[in-house]
């Protein structure tokens, strides 16, 4: 799904390059898709693996004693990682959180930008409707038990 999310907001860079006054605008949303791309990666960070070892009875392993096993990875993580159904993998809670922030930010500032465009260029309108569809969808998805 991060690769969809990021195709779109290349998408919606692409377009504000092609909007006469979009300058500042394209400014904004690559400054907003480096940080989203950074906080991706940030939060697809292995665990760190410290303390003493212990065998898992669940994945035949030798795993940190603090660990538990997640049924869905068939993998052992640190208590505060949760299986996020949005990555399809066990991901530290904090950086669930902070990921989802950001694609809300740009998603929120995408709509205004369009509106904004959409005002002084209407042919923008185009892409105004394309983020409010791709909003309700991605918003649809984005929702996670944290």
């Amino acid at each position: 799904m991060h690769v969809e999310i990021s195709l779109y907001f290349i998408f919606c860079i692409m377009c504000s390059v092609f909007y006469p006054q979009g300058a500042m605008t394209t400014i904004l949303l690559l400054i907003l898709l480096a940080i989203h791309q950074y906080t991706y990666h940030i939060a697809m960070m292995a665990p760190p693996i410290v303390g003493n070892f212990n065998h898992c009875t669940e994945c035949k392993k030798m795993t940190v004693n603090s660990y538990i096993h997640c049924i869905e990875c068939d993998k052992c993580f640190p208590p505060s990682y949760i299986h996020s159904d949005f990555f399809n993998r066990c991901m530290n809670r904090e950086m669930v959180r902070r990921y989802m922030i950001i694609v809300k930010i740009q998603l929120g500032l995408n709509v205004v930008l369009s509106l904004l465009q959409c005002i002084v260029y209407p042919p923008f309108l185009f892409v105004v409707i394309t983020t409010l569809i791709s909003s309700k969808s991605i918003l649809g998805k984005l929702h996670d038990n944290i």
